[in-house]
């Protein structure tokens, strides 16, 4: 069994759009990983505390964070030190047993203009992320058996 997260980015342009893309994530990983995963995210967030000032349990937005938006300006967290913690983070990320799927299309290009709403767009989106997550896995399933992973 797998633990899926999804997240969008931008919006789905209905009834008119406000940002160039609208974007769908899922993260996924196999339910035996995530305690590690957990552990190694904790201990990571209570070292970011200890070294930077950043709250443990606060939510963490990278454009805000690196552009020094609220709430992150109330730390004062120097540029370099924010460039430093996201540098931190990506290496976070690639060392997690976790994978990602993202699919998302362009406004401009008139990619949904035809769908009538915002139900269509999002199941376009959820069902095309679901058949990669599906591909994914047996990918997933055939490495874990012969030890690739």
């Amino acid at each position: 069994m797998f633990i899926v997260y999804y997240d969008e980015s931008g919006d789905d342009g209905y009834p008119r759009y406000s940002s160039p893309s609208f974007i769908l994530t899922a993260l996924y990983l196999h339910h035996l990983n995530w305690k590690e995963c957990y552990d190694i995210i904790k201990a990571f967030r209570k070292k970011l505390k200890e070294d930077y000032g950043l709250p443990v349990r606060m939510e963490m937005h990278a454009k805000y964070f690196l552009l020094n938006k609220k709430p992150y300006r109330l730390l004062n967290i120097p540029d370099d030190d924010r460039v430093n913690v996201f540098d931190l983070f990506c290496d976070l990320i690639a060392q997690l047993d976790i994978k990602f799927i993202k699919c998302g299309h362009y406004q401009n290009e008139g990619y949904v203009a035809h769908l009538p709403g915002i139900r269509q767009c999002f199941d376009l989106f959820y069902s095309t992320n679901r058949k990669r997550f599906e591909k994914n896995r047996s990918i997933y399933k055939i490495h874990h058996y012969y030890g690739y992973w």
